[in-house]
Formats: structure tokens, sequence, C-alpha cells
């Protein structure tokens, strides 16, 4: 039996080439799905633009208008204004917990710990509780009352 070294040469080289093309298509498929990671973390990076920009407009939006929004808002103010009022409630809780530690924790402490938002605005007629203290939740009945189209009890 001879051996064809021809032959064997040119199978060689059909396997040569098949390898090439596979490799070839390897790096096709990978340099795509590259793009394909990078455009998708391009889009994330846009979309927490987006949210930056909805929250700085609802921000801007809300300290404008605040309560005297119109009607299709409210809820959303309200959720807000009830969210303020708890953060507020919260940071009175941490400076109580704080002093009985004996902790130097601040407001200006927690505040920084506490993410961002604007003050909820205050009644004109806050009253202060027995410590000497703000209390956190003076006018928030009268707040309540004007949310739910009520007049205020004192008027």
């Amino acid at each position: 039996m001879a051996f064809n070294v021809e032959y064997l040469k040119s199978k060689v080289m059909d396997l040569r080439q098949t390898g090439a093309d596979l490799a070839q298509t390897g790096a096709d498929r990978a340099r795509t799905l590259s793009n394909i990671a990078k455009l998708k973390a391009a889009n994330l990076g846009e979309q927490e633009t987006l949210r930056k920009a909805y929250t700085e407009l609802g921000r801007l939006y809300f300290e404008k208008y605040g309560i005297s929004t119109e009607p299709e808002f409210f809820s959303v103010c309200a959720t807000i204004d009830e969210a303020l009022a708890k953060i507020a409630i919260n940071d009175a809780k941490i400076q109580e917990l704080s002093a009985e530690a004996g902790d130097t924790v601040t407001a200006e402490d927690a505040a920084e710990a506490a993410p961002q938002e604007p003050a909820a605005p205050e009644a004109e007629t806050a009253e202060e509780p027995a410590d000497g203290g703000v209390d956190p939740l003076a006018g928030l009945d009268a707040f309540i009352d004007q949310a739910n189209g009520e007049q205020p009890d004192d008027e």
C-alpha cells in the first residue's frame, strides 16, 4: 500500500483553512459580543443619566409648586412630605440615642449620612416639645388638613 503524500498535504491545508475560518468566525463573534456589551453599558449609563434628570426635575417641581400642585401630582407630593417628616423623626431619634450613648453625632452628621432632600415646609405655628427641642411633627396635622381640603383647627 502506497502512502499518498500529496493527498495528505491537501487534507492538512484544508484543515488549516477550516481552523483559520473558525478562528476568524470566533474573533468576529467575540468582537460583536464586545460591541454589544459596550452598547449595553452605554445604555445603562444613559439610563442613570435619565434617572438623575427625572429626580432633579421632580425635586425642582416639588420645591417650586409643593402643596399647591395640581391634583394628579398631589399624592406624590404628599408621599414626599411624609418621607421628609419620617426623616426628621429619625434624625431626632438619632440625636436622642447619641446623647444617651454619649456619642458626638450631630444633626449635621446625621444629615450627611441621609439622602439629600429638600426640607419639609414648616407650619407657622410650630410648637416646641417639653424637652425644648423642635418637634418634627409640628404642623403635620395642619398640613394633612390642608392636603385634605379642610381648614386648620386654629383658624
